[in-house]
């Protein structure tokens, strides 16, 4: 087979263009990964586990690669076109210390300075799916990720690596979740909804202020994967709230995902002794036989990888395994399209698994002519990293062809000599744009000064002290109107009759007997007494009125509940206590709590007009104080705040109300023996008066259909049938009526009493006094605390796009400072003067 023909870089007998990922890399290395099953090399494992960590491996990897002369390619990796071709003495010091140099880069980037425009060095490993690109991050990191679903391929991951000087220091690992992208989509994702534009490369992902936030910290190895599990989770979760997914809290989370990628990434910080100094992102594989519903995944997860890639201070790791056809890498082709194949270090992974029949020396070419890495993993995820480690040295020393024919190039293979490759490449990389960045943000930095002082000015008066002041006007003014006591303060007298009109619905809605037909016989006469209300001291009613007085309220009318003198009396013999003439008092008690099954709906609407009235007069108040500021966000901020204060304030009292209701639906209860006794005896007045009235018109009418009328006047007739009527049949249904109507007319004024009491003290309450309404106020419009001057300002602004434009610029301001401020204190020499302006000016 010919050997070129694998060469991805070239891929071509006769012209480059025929690939498309020829030309890359044609100066870098691929380092390869052999995953492969636990083989147990058992004795030199045992040997090497008893001495432990890094240092161990480290020495062992050093005595392979002393007894094999320094590859070619090694040299040329170190003189690679990214590091500069003649540092000075100074650059050359600060090299030596990578951890810094590496540390400072990442905190600028997790400043925010890269959103300003400026490039920051970053390694990126890229790869299509399945190539072993988990294996190479864990053997990179050290740590495990998760694999078992997938997850940990759906957003980018970032790595730092930090080697601790002091030998006998703690492993120590944090985790972040860094959000730079906002998501602006639905919860449902579909190709239609998230799919990737030329105008949106990420769909619904789009630029926003950095967030860098603390997810967990760390103690052992062991626990890193599980966390890792739960941090991407929180990432594709952008709708909920992180803390459910953190360590601890995470017990009855679910882990399902609102979105099945995000650009946003987890980072990870691992320091302890014996690492490298290293930083690496680790992006999603490239998608090329996605799942169904997962299609649109293939362009943004290409678009993202792009958007990483394409920067000049990018160091591109592209993953490659040797099982497959080079020809058909994915990632490889991306790195061409953006023209990244010169800063490009490629790794072949998975070198134990070459398809049989597939000859070694298309593989063994590009390890000798294209200075590639060679790296083996064990993909089994429970092996621990250091018996991994070892199995690779192992791997190498003792296969073909790497221990014989390609041993002088023994550097180039293992996880470790990659690791050193890396790190001396990123190191030189940033040595290189050390210079270039200041100059940037130096630039970025004039930039932004020249636009805030093209801003208008902000206000001249101390604008916490505006507010503070408006704040406690419109307090004052609501105090004095709801405490009332003045003509001009009517709000009391308004609200009382609302509380007057509340309590007459409900005495007019008060349980009542229906009237029903009057043509009857005269031995059922007695059942036709259906209308009865209670008439007091008045004269008896019309046998024509179905009431005693017109009802205030025609919408009430029909809440009253209706009984029947038959009706009742089935009730008690339903109700039967086994004594013959007992009445069961379960009965009456029944018929008034069901008699109150409409005071929900009464009371919500007396709630709803207390509501409506409150609203008003604090709508009124804020355009008295406010409305010289009708243009300004305060107008709208305090009215929104104001609505959001009685909306909770109106929830709080509408929960109250309903207690108070369903106590008095739960049973009839009164310990006034007096006052109920007093109403019971004033209702059975009135209807035994009433039933009288009816059995004697009853009879007088029957007289008059007989043209048996007697002497006298009708109502001279009816009051002499009275003095001739017998005992009443339904004087016990007219007890029980009348102790429910007793009853409910007991119950009604408590409730009154009670759900107005209740609004007094909670509702009017809570707007007089200073620690809730104003205090509310004050903390939601953001008028105290440390930002108090920035938020006031804000507020008070004719042009809110003006001041948020002065905030935006102010907080890359202060960015930009920080970043020029660590810039410029990197690279100071022992004279004190800037190692990075002396390399400039050479």
């Amino acid at each position: 087979m010919n050997p070129h023909r694998l060469d991805p870089l070239s891929f071509r007998r006769t012209s480059s263009a025929s690939s498309p990922i020829g030309g890359i890399l044609q100066d870098e290395g691929y380092h390869t990964i052999a995953e492969t099953g636990h083989k147990g090399k058992a004795s030199t494992v045992a040997g090497m586990l008893g001495r432990g960590s890094y240092n161990a491996l480290q020495a062992l990897n050093s005595q392979n690669s002393d007894v094999r002369p320094q590859s070619p390619a090694a040299t040329s990796a170190s003189d690679s076109t990214m590091a500069p071709e003649k540092p000075d003495v100074g650059l050359e010091a600060l090299a030596r210390d990578p951890q810094r140099l590496i540390q400072a880069i990442q905190n600028l980037r997790h400043l925010g300075i890269e959103t300003l425009g400026v490039s920051l060095p970053k390694i990126c490993v890229v790869g299509d799916q399945s190539t072993g690109k988990s294996s190479l991050i864990e053997g990179m990191s050290g740590i495990k990720v998760p694999r078992n679903d997938g997850v940990c391929t759906r957003c980018p991951i970032e790595i730092l690596l930090i080697g601790s000087h002091d030998s006998e220091s703690a492993w120590r690992c944090k985790v972040y979740l860094f959000r730079k992208y906002a998501y602006l989509g639905g919860f449902k994702m579909g190709t239609h909804q998230a799919g990737a534009t030329e105008e949106r490369p990420l769909g619904p992902w789009q630029d926003q202020e950095p967030e860098d936030e603390l997810f967990a910290t760390v103690a052992t190895n062991a626990e890193v994967g599980e966390v890792l599990h739960w941090a991407q989770l929180a990432i594709l979760n952008p709708g909920k709230n992180p803390l459910l997914y953190k360590p601890g809290a995470n017990s009855f989370t679910p882990q399902d995902t609102q979105v099945m990628f995000s650009p946003n990434c987890v980072r990870i910080e691992i320091s302890s002794p014996g690492l490298p100094n290293l930083a690496f992102y680790d992006l999603p594989g490239i998608i090329s036989n996605p799942i169904v519903n997962e299609e649109y995944l293939i362009k943004l997860v290409r678009n993202l990888v792009i958007e990483y890639i394409k920067d000049d201070n990018c160091i591109c790791l592209l993953a490659l395994p040797m099982s497959h056809d080079v020809a058909n890498c994915i990632a490889a082709g991306i790195i061409s399209q953006v023209g990244a194949q010169q800063r490009t270090t490629s790794v072949l992974t998975k070198p134990d698994c070459v398809q049989p029949g597939s000859s070694l020396s298309q593989w063994t070419s590009l390890i000798r002519n294209k200075a590639y890495h060679v790296v083996k993993n064990n993909p089994n995820p429970k092996i621990d990293h250091t018996v991994a480690r070892l199995e690779e040295i192992e791997y190498f020393k003792t296969h073909e062809p790497y221990a014989t024919a390609l041993a002088q190039f023994a550097d180039q293979f293992g996880t470790f000599n990659l690791q050193s490759a890396l790190s001396a490449k990123l190191t030189a990389q940033i040595l290189t744009s050390l210079p270039r960045i200041l100059d940037r943000v130096e630039e970025q930095a004039t930039t932004v000064g020249e636009e805030l002082r093209r801003l208008p000015k902000a206000i001249s008066s101390n604008p916490v002290v505006v507010v503070n002041n408006l704040i406690m006007e419109l307090c004052q003014k609501i105090r004095l109107h709801v405490e009332g006591g003045r003509p001009e303060y009517p709000f009391q007298k308004q609200w009382r009759d609302l509380t007057i009109d509340f309590q007459k619905e409900l005495g007019d809605s008060r349980p009542r007997l229906a009237l029903a037909s009057s043509a009857v016989k005269r031995s059922e006469r007695l059942n036709d007494i259906d209308n009865f209300v209670d008439s007091g001291d008045r004269p008896v009613i019309s046998l024509d009125s179905d009431d005693e007085e017109p009802l205030r309220s025609i919408e009430v009318q029909h809440l009253a509940k209706r009984y029947t003198l038959v009706g009742i009396r089935e009730l008690i013999e339903q109700a039967y206590v086994g004594i013959q003439g007992q009445v069961d008092p379960r009965v009456s008690e029944n018929m008034s709590t069901s008699s109150m099954e409409h005071w929900p709906k009464l009371a919500g609407k007396f709630l709803e007009r207390t509501r409506a009235l409150t609203e008003k007069l604090v709508s009124e108040r804020i355009d008295e104080v406010f409305l010289a500021y009708e243009q300004t966000p305060l107008y709208g901020k305090i009215t929104d705040v104001c609505g959001r204060f009685l909306v909770q304030a109106m929830e709080a009292q509408k929960a109250s109300a309903e207690l108070s209701v369903n106590i008095e639906l739960d049973s009839a209860m009164t310990s006034d023996d007096e006052i109920i006794h007093y109403r019971i005896t004033k209702a059975l007045a009135g209807l035994q008066a009433a039933s009288r009235m009816q059995r004697a018109t009853l009879i007088v009418n029957e007289e008059d259909a007989k043209s048996k009328k007697s002497a006298g006047t009708v109502a001279e007739r009816i009051a002499k049938a009275i003095t001739q009527l017998g005992p009443d049949p339904y004087d016990q249904e007219l007890n029980v009526m009348a102790t429910t109507r007793a009853y409910y007319e007991c119950a009604f004024s408590r409730l009154v009493d009670d759900i107005s009491h209740r609004i007094k003290y909670h509702l009017f309450r809570s707007l007089t006094r200073r620690e809730n309404f104003q205090s509310f106020m004050m903390e939601d419009l953001g008028v105290t605390g440390t930002d108090a001057a920035e938020s006031c300002a804000t507020l008070l602004a004719i042009d809110p796009k003006i001041e948020e434009r002065r905030k935006q610029l102010l907080r890359e301001e202060d960015a930009l400072q920080k970043a020029r401020i660590w810039l410029q204190g990197l690279a100071k020499d022992h004279d004190g003067d800037s190692v990075m302006d002396r390399h400039r000016d050479n």
